[in-house]
């Protein structure tokens, strides 16, 4: 009878917290639909841009022009210019992914080598264009067009023993004869997730440029004038985040620290999803940029890496483990025991071995230039004070993370603040600046549109709270790096 009893215990807990789930899904679809709509946040961002730029970046002028192509038919003669002045290839498909026509840019423009052209021809399919592994995600973006664009990346390799070649594939709504419209253009990338392409414009979710050196910046001057401090911003996208260049927070802060001096050069060498590993793999790249002082700001994208490591760490038949495949089918269990599924602090101090090593090997070899590298705690939603509504919105955002679906938001923000205590305690050891910036950037869905990342207003308020942290480190150092 205990049995049954503890049977129907647990039946019910897991039925409560299902209820408890659909609940706060609902609480967070409600603030997704009004996440950019509150006119007291959408102010402030506006006032910045302003300031800035005198007005809002013009961040999709790529998707109107397609758009307003689709106004004409495939053989006017729009297409074509488009077509050969901007190096984009344009597909028109059925449901099925059939081209049923197509638009190609001249040769002398196009980085696509004719040998993979004619893959394109009519009637043929263009999730044959792609490498295996890519076909899956290509089926389905051309599904998911029906809701919207989609945009996607795909490593192509077009040249016999070079490297693939990275392409962007946009895909769009089209008229009726043909459902899908599919442009093929240079990637932003050179190196997928580890290097930007140099000399690259898009428009199409951000202004978005890089320098000849393939940094999202203006060109840098190099030698490094005489006098003048440079920095270089060192993170993933929460670096290189922002509606145009210009509103990065690398060159907002340097829009703050030139009030007090003149001198000061800001480089922006963040890259979007690069962790620690990449980061040390570009020691040299950043270091080619003569910097007087390295900034470094990143964690998120060494989440996947810290738990792959704890989880290696564990026993067999630790309880956590268990707990974690309870997870996979128990609402109960991963909400409620969130902080029991993940491994514990000492595991976890042990996946950040790997993320320091390589936060160590960029700091060696910044020093053995005599060049400074200081430490930014990292920022997050302020867990501990978000409205149930909130909180059920960043449970639901953190699963657009690829590692997601292992850890809450709640377990996210512990093992921030993991990482945070253990770098100030690296920083003592290596005798290096460490910014405790993390408590000042603190704040719900008014600051963050996800879990790491932020509204323009915020943007400036971290460039300014770390240009704050800065100055007096400036003070300190620029007599001997200049």
């Amino acid at each position: 009878m205990g049995g049954l009893w503890l049977v129907l215990l647990a039946a019910g807990l897991e039925t409560w917290a299902r209820w408890q789930a659909r609940q706060a899904d609902l609480l967070a679809r409600d603030i997704e639909s009004r996440l950019y709509a509150s006119p007291e946040w959408t102010e402030r961002d506006q006032a910045v841009a302003r300031e800035v730029l005198g007005g809002w970046p013009d961040t999709d002028a790529d998707l109107r022009a397609w758009r307003e192509l689709l106004n004409h038919p495939p053989d006017a003669e729009v297409w074509k210019k488009r077509a050969d002045t901007c190096g984009e290839l344009f597909l028109f498909l059925d449901t099925s992914g059939r081209v049923k026509d197509r638009v190609i840019p001249d040769s002398v423009v196009s980085p696509l080598p004719e040998t993979w052209l004619k893959r394109c021809a009519p009637d043929a399919r263009v999730f044959d264009m792609l490498p295996p592994d890519c076909m899956a995600d290509a089926e389905a973006a051309l599904r998911d067009t029906a809701t919207g664009h989609q945009i996607r990346e795909y490593p192509i390799p077009l040249h016999q023993n070079a490297p693939p070649e990275v392409l962007q594939w946009v895909w769009l709504p089209a008229a009726s004869d043909s459902a899908v419209l599919c442009v093929i253009r240079l990637s932003i990338w050179r190196e997928l997730w580890l290097t930007f392409r140099p000399n690259i414009h898009h428009q199409d979710i951000m202004d978005f440029r890089t320098n000849s050196l393939g940094w999202r910046d203006d060109e840098v001057i190099l030698p490094r004038p005489p006098g003048t401090f440079r920095i270089v911003c060192v993170g993933g996208s929460t670096t290189a985040e922002g509606p145009h260049n210009a509103l990065t927070y690398p060159n907002l802060m340097e829009r703050h620290l030139r009030r007090e001096k003149a001198a000061i050069d800001v480089v922006n060498a963040g890259i979007f999803a690069i962790g620690s590993y990449g980061e040390a793999q570009h020691a040299a790249d950043y270091l080619a940029l003569e910097p007087s002082l390295i900034l470094h700001y990143n964690f998120v994208n060494d989440v996947v890496s810290v738990l792959d490591h704890a989880e290696a760490a564990e026993p067999a038949f630790s309880p956590r483990r268990i707990l974690r495949r309870m997870a996979r089918h128990s609402t109960f269990v991963r909400r409620y025991l969130d902080l029991w599924t993940m491994p514990s602090d000492t595991e976890l101090r042990a996946g950040l071995r790997y993320t320091f090593a390589n936060m160590d090997t960029l700091r060696r070899e910044a020093e053995q230039k005599g060049v400074p590298v200081a430490f930014c705690s990292f920022a997050r939603p302020a867990w501990e004070i978000l409205s149930p509504a909130e909180k059920a919105f960043f449970d639901r955002r953190i699963l657009n993370m690829i590692w997601g679906p292992r850890l809450t938001m709640r377990a996210y923000c512990h093992l921030v603040d993991l990482y945070n205590r253990e770098l100030r305690a690296r920083c003592v050891a290596w005798n290096a600046p460490f910014l405790d910036i993390a408590p000042r950037l603190a704040g719900g869905i008014e600051r963050y549109t996800d879990i790491c990342h932020m509204r323009l207003w915020a943007i400036d308020d971290k460039a300014r709270v770390i240009a704050e942290a800065l100055a007096p480190l400036i003070t300190a150092t620029e007599d001997t790096t200049l």
